[in-house]
């Protein structure tokens, strides 16, 4: 019974979201950055920018600003605007804002 569960588990986890890459190759640029009450709104341009989890938007992501390491990912995110560096984003989901989705940053490098 508990296998079976557990297999159960994670069969509606993985549909879920699928969570991903919105840009992989080193080559996007933080191009605004837009802070609202509850989160942060990010735009960047990039030669391989993807919708793993296809939300109704793209080109851009948001962070939740009650995440443990939000300060630090807009810290980072805020870095990355003012050096022009390129990054890699990894977003897990989309989160629903002004009735449309966006999706969710999980994860920031910049090169």
């Amino acid at each position: 019974m508990k296998r079976m569960s557990l297999i159960i588990l994670f069969m509606f986890h993985s549909y879920g979201f699928a969570a991903g890459w919105a840009t992989n190759n080193g080559t996007a640029k933080i191009t605004s950055v837009s802070i609202e009450t509850g989160f942060v709104k990010v735009l960047y341009s990039a030669t391989d920018s993807s919708n793993p989890d296809t939300c109704d938007n793209d080109g851009l992501f948001i962070l939740k600003d009650d995440t443990k390491n939000g300060d630090r990912q807009y810290a980072a995110i805020l870095a990355a605007q003012a050096s022009q560096r390129p990054v890699r984003i990894y977003v897990v989901g989309c989160i629903n804002v002004w009735n449309q989705t966006w999706p969710k940053l999980h994860a920031f490098f910049i090169e």
